[in-house]
């Protein structure tokens, strides 16, 4: 009766203990996702172009608005930063140009070169750069622009309005 009685201690000891591996617990079982993301082992893995806790935020909302700040001569500059086609989309509006941009993560957007014609000239115009949101707040702004009057290129920290 004795080793009965231990062998039940036993195993209660060694079922319970092992509880915690439970392979019918899920682990994302109240763990809400919204339209934007899938749970993967307990936590949100989110869409591209959302972040945050249940992929409930748009990486294009950092970006979206004007931002202002002074140009390489010295100039008061701004731009426009609108969404673009998808999440992982932007479109930048400078001087009548409409750049395409892609969200590379929560801070930066690269603008691949690309040939746009400038609407009042009818000119060529090929662009390229990108922008990085800085820890307070501002974006530093970098592009290369060449066109048959010439070119340079030029960074710009600007602030959002």
């Amino acid at each position: 009766m004795f080793k009965n009685l231990l062998f039940i201690c036993f195993a209660a000891v060694m079922f319970t203990a092992c509880g915690d591996d439970d392979p019918m617990v899920d682990p994302c079982a109240g763990i809400e996702c919204g339209d934007n993301g899938t749970c993967v082992t307990g936590t949100c893995d989110c869409e591209a172009g959302f972040y945050g806790d249940s992929c409930e935020n748009a990486i294009q909302d950092l970006f979206i608005g004007t931002w202002n700040g002074v140009d390489c001569d010295g100039d008061d500059y701004s731009i426009t930063i609108e969404a673009g086609a998808t999440p992982e989309d932007l479109v930048v509006l400078n001087t009548g140009l409409a750049i395409e941009a892609l969200i590379n993560n929560e801070t930066m957007f690269t603008m691949p070169t690309q040939t746009i014609v400038e609407p009042f000239f009818s000119l060529e115009v090929t662009v390229s750069g990108d922008g990085t949101l800085l820890e307070d707040g501002t974006l530093s702004f970098a592009a290369t622009v060449q066109s048959a009057l010439g070119g340079g290129s030029c960074t710009s920290v600007m602030t959002k309005q």
